[in-house]
């Protein structure tokens, strides 16, 4: 693979994050546990994980945008470094079989019903392993264009506030167990899924050098925007069916389109929510699986990145089927709560400590190349 086919611009990060974040929230839906009160959560959870990102971001600068797995071994030594990045690899890799899962239990739901799960995995891989073989460079320009077909097909869903489906009196009262009793909603959208942009340190190797200083200016743009869209999606969404049936659906959104037609223009809007739902969730499941690739990648020199995904598509191929989707209790209680705060605050913190006492004064090296910054390793 050619280095050039890993390069991403400013615009194509952008939509990448707006992607991942719409993903992880549009389709879990934050209104299913917290209701009326969804813009209050997310409002915090965004500014939240506005401040994971500053963390995220400030490490990968003290280590002039290399990326997780050189960071991992300046500051750790090769040894720990390694053992560390392998911890890592590790969380990567059940997050892609995860939103693999979800992404294929949303299929047979919605499209495929009846089909077999392994059926859908194999579609799903395919199509992941040939962007992935294409390069980031590609699965960015695809997200810019997908982005604008998404937001086409938002349009009639938040249309519906001008409908006699729309009832405004379904989004109050509003904090009725006041601020301490969404406190644990906030937290929870804090990690899942703003937390999880800790992903992107794999990936800002691959910003062109002389972009680099705006990398965190615009991703402040695409979490801003990501939030007001999960708002928009999640307070029409308890409008149109009420808090009650939207905690009670699996994809309250879907349902939620259901109900949104407009009597004669564009009646079925659920074809719409099938498009949005698969484009935001396999753009998450794209950019977890090639980062999966490149940490395992970056454990040795000698792995070849070809062979590695090779490897983990056999893999996940024979272990996805074996994980089934994860309980609600899980994804609501267990994930945000005890696993994901692990990789996406205390190691995360822990890394930039030692970073600063180690690097803080260290003379900035100059890249003489582009691609001298990328992750080494045969292609």
């Amino acid at each position: 693979m050619n280095h050039n086919t890993r390069l991403l611009s400013l615009n194509q990060l952008t939509t990448l994050i707006m992607f991942f974040l719409i993903g992880g929230s549009a389709l879990s839906s934050t209104a299913r546990y917290s209701g009326q009160n969804a813009w209050i959560v997310l409002l915090f959870a965004g500014f939240f994980g506005g401040m994971f990102f500053t963390l995220y971001h400030r490490i990968s600068k003290i280590h002039q945008y290399k990326g997780l797995p050189d960071i991992l071994k300046a500051t750790f030594g090769k040894f720990f470094g390694t053992a560390l990045l392998l911890v890592y690899a590790c969380f990567f890799l059940f997050r892609t079989i995860s939103v693999g899962n979800y992404m294929s239990s949303m299929a047979q739901e919605t499209l495929m019903f009846g089909v077999n799960h392994r059926v859908v995995i194999v579609m799903l891989m395919i199509t992941v392993i040939v962007s992935a073989l294409y390069g980031l460079n590609v699965i960015g320009r695809s997200s810019e264009i997908f982005l604008f077909i998404m937001l086409l097909c938002l349009i009639p869903f938040l249309l519906a506030i001008f409908t006699a489906s729309f009832k405004v009196d379904n989004l109050t009262p509003i904090l009725a167990e006041g601020l301490p009793g969404i406190a644990a909603d906030i937290a929870r959208t804090t990690f899942f899924p703003y937390g999880e942009l800790v992903v992107f340190l794999m990936l800002f190797p691959y910003i062109m050098p002389k972009e680099s200083n705006r990398i965190l200016k615009r991703s402040y743009i695409a979490i801003a925007f990501s939030v007001m869209l999960s708002i928009a999606i999640d307070l029409t969404t308890v409008a149109l069916i009420g808090s009650t049936l939207t905690s009670n659906f699996e994809y309250s959104f879907f349902n939620a389109m259901q109900l949104a037609g407009m009597s004669g223009f564009l009646e079925r809007l659920d074809p719409l929510a099938v498009v949005i739902m698969v484009a935001s969730e396999y753009f998450k499941l794209v950019i977890y699986f090639f980062v999966t690739v490149l940490a395992f990648q970056a454990l040795s020199h000698k792995f070849n990145f070809k062979v590695t995904l090779s490897i983990l598509t056999v893999v996940i191929f024979f272990l996805a089927p074996v994980v089934q989707p994860p309980e609600t209790n899980f994804l609501m209680n267990t994930m945000p709560f005890k696993i994901l705060p692990i990789f996406e605050l205390g190691l995360p913190l822990f890394i930039w400590i030692v970073s600063e006492i180690r690097f803080r004064n260290k003379k900035p090296e100059v890249p003489r190349q582009t691609t001298e910054r990328l992750n080494p390793g045969p292609i």
